[in-house]
């Protein structure tokens, strides 16, 4: 393991268990993992030992008895799991996605119900979204929910495909409550599986998958289900706010799948590079390889950096997440992926082969698995929708805070300490659009700074003022505006980068090869001309 665990957190024992446990050829060792892979079967064993260790404290807040480092520890966590494996990572974290809309809107009694039943009884929470040929139109979904006279709630309808549809004994679901079109008319009810008579409930098949074999990618039938009055999440009509809400956290816990997709196979090609011999030196010692390999490196700083700000935005900005989680959620495993492919182009046939004589087959699994990363929790194309939407408000508060004075060090440096600190996440901090913009972006204001970081700030005036003008409807539905948003992802993540730097939190030479990095990515992607006049 070489995930960045903090000394004496949940993350580090889980790390340090799996890491004796795998030492030993128990359930997390090389040849138990590829082989549960190459049979496509469920983790069973691993998520009984990771629910001894208490693994499942990382999926409650702290305030209510969850692991001191609330969302920190989370995604800490996150990232151990997925470094061991991804599917792992997907099918056992999948409880934190499923709680996160009671985290949000939950009454207290309902948020405490959920905490013990989760901590104690280890009960799998799943969330049930998508419905079978609507897409990402979550409005659109037809399961509904009626109220009977009794207050009781009758459900029907069929959500998939969902992760641990079949496993889990919690769902959240989106539901229609009312016959109006549109948000208005969907609310979250929480759907225990304990309170469900027979034939109210019916999972569905699992779905063969191409990556994350392993996982319960399944689905749920509901026929009139009865449920208690207190099933409702929050109010009624409030259910596609609800789930926009909660999407603003998860997105940011997701991310860690890449963060440690990326991190492994560094580690792999590295190993591999610097062992290999090639026309009489080390390949790794090879100019293109060299550049590979640092650019990987230089990459991790980058995706590290944002995440890390974007977990202490969660306790300090809550309000500006709608803007920060869909960068890190559409802007990290992009970048993750790029460098993954580089990575694979290094590592050659040995990234595609099976477990065997020449390849441990690691890599190609990683590969293979992350590939779904970018369609968890909104796709990298809805995320970047959701961005360029408020690009105009955006740019004006940065032009706003530049014109002012540079931004007061001590703010944005409060981001860090948020993060440092393990501050908790900020649950009813969160709206829908963000009046402030991204805040962050401040540290990117002078063209004239030496290095990168002034190129970087060119570029980041160029997009915004681009950015400014946006409109109308059709102006932000162009593609050249989703390429604005591109540069924007790329942007914020070397923000975080020179933020970091600032505080010290980074050497100057390993700073300046990560907003290089970003800065020649930013270049390839040009501003289009009728967007930026």
């Amino acid at each position: 393991m070489t995930a960045a665990t903090r000394p004496g957190s949940l993350a580090e024992s889980l790390a340090d268990r799996i890491a004796a446990d795998a030492a030993t050829g128990g359930p997390f060792g090389p040849d138990a993992t590829a082989a549960r892979d190459e049979a496509e079967r469920f983790p069973d064993d691993e998520v009984r030992l990771l629910d001894a260790w208490g693994g499942p404290a990382a999926f409650v807040p702290a305030r209510l008895g969850g692991a001191p480092g609330d969302v920190h520890d989370l995604f800490d966590v996150v990232r151990v799991l997925a470094e061991h494996d991804l599917t792992l990572a997907v099918g056992y974290c999948k409880t934190y996605l499923g709680a996160a809309p009671v985290w949000v809107a939950g009454g207290p009694e309902q948020q405490a119900q959920v905490a013990r039943l989760v901590m104690v009884e280890h009960a799998v929470a799943s969330w049930g979204l998508t419905e079978p040929g609507r897409g990402s139109d979550l409005a659109a979904g037809t399961t509904r929910a009626r109220r009977r006279p009794d207050g009781a709630w009758v459900l029907d309808g069929t959500k998939w495909p969902v992760n641990n549809a079949s496993r889990g004994r919690l769902l959240t679901v989106l539901a229609r409550t009312a016959d109006r079109p549109g948000p208005a008319g969907t609310s979250v009810l929480l759907v225990d599986g304990a309170d469900i008579g027979p034939g109210g409930r019916t999972p569905l098949p699992k779905a063969r998958t191409h990556g994350i074999r392993g996982a319960d990618i399944s689905g749920v039938r509901f026929s009139e289900a009865v449920l208690p009055a207190g099933a409702l999440v929050g109010q009624e009509g409030t259910g596609l706010r609800t789930t926009l809400l909660a999407l603003q956290f998860t997105r940011m816990v997701t991310a860690a799948l890449s963060v440690a997709a990326l991190t492994s196979a560094h580690r792999v090609v590295g190993e591999f590079a610097h062992a290999r011999e090639l026309h009489g030196t080390r390949l790794a010692r090879l100019p293109h390889a060299a550049r590979v390999l640092a650019d990987a490196a230089a990459a991790l700083d980058l995706v590290v950096s944002g995440c890390r700000t974007a977990l202490g935005t969660s306790a300090t900005r809550p309000a500006e997440l709608s803007v920060v989680s869909a960068l890190v959620k559409a802007g990290v495993p992009t970048l993750a992926q790029r460098h993954l492919t580089a990575l694979a182009q290094l590592y050659g046939a040995r990234g595609y082969l099976a477990p065997g004589p020449v390849s441990d087959g690691r890599f190609a699994r990683l590969e293979r698995d992350h590939r779904i990363v970018a369609i968890f929790d909104g796709s990298t194309a809805v995320n970047r929708a959701g961005v360029v939407a408020q690009l105009p408000v955006v740019a004006a508060r940065h032009a706003a805070r530049h014109a002012a004075g540079p931004a007061a060090g001590g703010d944005l440096l409060d981001l860090l300490a948020a993060a440092r600190d393990r501050r908790p996440a900020d649950y009813g901090g969160a709206t829908l659009l963000s009046r402030d913009g991204c805040t962050l972006l401040g540290v990117l204001t002078d063209p004239s700074a030496p290095g990168a970081a002034g190129v970087l700030a060119g570029a980041l005036s160029a997009t915004l003022e681009a950015g400014r003008a946006l409109r109308t409807v059709a102006d932000r539905q162009e593609p050249a505006a989703v390429q604005l948003v591109a540069r924007l992802e790329l942007l914020y993540l070397a923000a975080a980068v020179e933020l970091r730097r600032r505080a010290g939190e980074l050497a100057d030479d390993r700073a300046e090869r990560a907003l290089s990095l970003a800065a020649r990515q930013v270049q390839a992607l040009p501003l289009d001309a009728e967007v930026a006049a």
